[in-house]
């Protein structure tokens, strides 16, 4: 490939990586703390970027780098969702970079697009790699870390470099998530296991790598606890770490795994039988199983248990799926006949994919928009395409159905999915906005991250009805926001309010109140 056509298609994964960003609103808790943790670092400045807050209250569960470059793309772009999450999609671009990096060296340059082609095209990447979470920035720098490491053990020449430099990557990783970085260590652990070199952790040391982590990554947790009491930092610590939700039992994560590299899952559990039969062979196949070891192992026995932490573990199965459909188009493996079928198996299923879009639509929504039926027929367009060409030739059905994947996964989940749902937190925030400028106030358990940052202020929760009613005697603007969601409901609310709003979704419900006044006794 001319270096013209890959510059192209860099640029093309670049905007595809950025265009949408700004489509879906934010729904999820896990990308609301970090925006509007950002948002009021922004807006209030000094400590606060160091010693961040959530809603007014000190956030210190995850280190400060997410919650830095949402606020640098806000004062770039102003605060909205396409400004908060750019960095996001830079890190998932940047990240698309390493492996396509790495793969070329250690592999060949096929089998490098085939793997930024699955990453990019896979369910988990697509939905998560464009949110404003930490989890791109932790595995942006995973990955490069061992890479570095892969890239170290290859050239012994240059190993302290690039052990060096895999230090730097822990280090930011640290400073992206907390103890994803421990990831690489026991990765490097296991290699060591792996190829009986037990000398590769003690050269990993003398590089200097755990110095450089530690400079890089450890200054700000030796900051907050010398700003913070211990007992708060190790509250908060352990509540990021431990977690007090979320858990459920250990099976759960490998139907997770299939989800989340879907369309790919039929050629994943092949790529993992065929790469332990080779074991032996090839260093490569002991590095990219370690790799993955290393990232889904520890998930087994963590106390959370969440699709996106699996992120990590995505890279090394899309490298190992890419390896075996290249042997695949070379006729270089013997499972031609098998991985033929799944590959038109797959191409069948994104055609049922384009057919079903009218009938969720209808199902979710209630009807059937014009919208509808165009992403219908451009999904099966390119489905459709693919299939042909993958008829006629594999090694061609195997490039042309990657690229089918990518442009169909990624216009589905990211812009026609949202369109499905009905509760956008933009629309309740303007319709609060509506009643009134506020000051606003949660009142019950129920506190919608979410919603404060469409919102754009810290809202308080108030948790009695005696407190709200003195509250609103002395606040006559005041707005309360009352959240029904998880089968959790708000108290009564005091007789000095009457409700103005009731704003319906998916699994929540927002009942507006304002402080009742002369004329709304007159009204009764």
């Amino acid at each position: 490939m001319t270096r013209a056509r890959r510059s192209a298609l860099w640029l093309a994964i670049l905007v595809l990586m950025i265009a949408p960003i700004g489509f879906p609103p934010v729904q999820r808790t896990q990308e609301a703390r970090v925006l509007e943790t950002a948002r009021e670092s922004l807006e209030t400045g000094g400590k606060k970027w160091l010693v961040p807050t959530l809603n007014g209250d000190v956030r210190l569960e995850k280190p400060p780098l997410a919650y830095w470059l949402a606020a640098a793309g806000f004062r770039i772009g102003g605060v909205n969702e396409t400004a908060g999450r750019a960095a996001s999609a830079i890190a998932g671009f940047a990240t698309l970079i390493v492996i396509f990096l790495i793969v070329r060296r250690f592999l060949d340059e096929w089998a490098a697009w085939l793997a930024v082609a699955m990453m990019l095209s896979s369910l988990i990447f697509v939905r998560h790699a464009r949110l404003a979470e930490t989890d791109v920035l932790a595995n942006l720098f995973i990955v490069s870390a061992i890479a570095c490491i892969w890239c170290g053990l290859e050239s012994p020449q240059r190993a302290m470099r690039w052990f060096a430099l895999s230090g730097a990557a822990v280090g930011m990783a640290m400073m992206g998530k907390g103890l994803p970085a421990v990831f690489v260590l026991i990765f490097l652990i296991a290699l060591a296991a792996a190829e009986r070199d037990w000398k590769l952790p003690w050269r990993w040391l003398r590089s200097g790598a755990p110095i450089i982590a530690l400079l890089i990554g450890g200054w700000w947790y030796a900051y907050v606890l010398s700003e913070v009491e211990a007992q708060t930092f190790m509250h908060e610590l352990r509540v990021g770490v431990a977690g007090d939700a979320h858990e459920q039992p250990v099976w759960v994560y490998f139907p997770m795994l299939l989800r989340a590299i879907a369309p790919w899952c039929a050629f994943v559990p092949v790529a993992m039988v065929v790469s332990i039969y080779h074991w032996r062979g090839d260093g490569r196949i002991r590095v990219l199983l370690m790799w993955f070891a290393a990232t889904f192992v520890p998930l087994l026995v963590s106390e959370q248990r969440q699709y996106h932490y699996l992120l990590p573990a995505a890279p090394p199965l899309a490298i190992l799926t890419a390896w075996l459909l290249v042997d695949v188009a070379r006729g270089a493996s013997p499972h031609v006949k098998l991985v033929r079928v799944l590959l038109i198996a797959t191409a069948a299923m994104m055609l049922l994919a384009a057919a079903a879009i009218p009938v969720v639509a209808r199902h979710q929504r209630g009807g059937i928009m014009v919208a509808d039926w165009i992403v219908a027929a451009v999904t099966a367009a390119i489905a459709s395409a693919a299939m042909i060409v993958l008829m006629r030739s594999t090694a061609r059905g195997i490039a042309a159905l990657a690229t089918a994947a990518v442009v169909n996964i990624t216009s589905l989940t990211i812009v026609w999915a949202p369109t499905l749902r009905s509760d956008d937190i933009r629309v309740v925030a303007r319709a609060i906005h509506e009643v009134g400028p506020g000051p606003y106030r949660f009142f019950g358990e129920n506190v919608s991250l979410p919603l404060v940052f469409a919102l754009e202020q810290v809202i308080p929760p108030v948790a009695s009805a005696a407190e709200l009613e003195t509250l609103a005697a002395s606040e006559p603007a005041l707005i309360v926001i009352a959240q029904s969601k998880n089968n959790r409901t708000p108290p009564a609310p005091p007789a000095n309010l009457v409700k103005v709003r009731e704003l319906l979704s998916e699994d929540q419900k927002f009942q507006i109140y304002r402080v009742r006044t002369p004329a709304d006794d007159i009204s009764r």
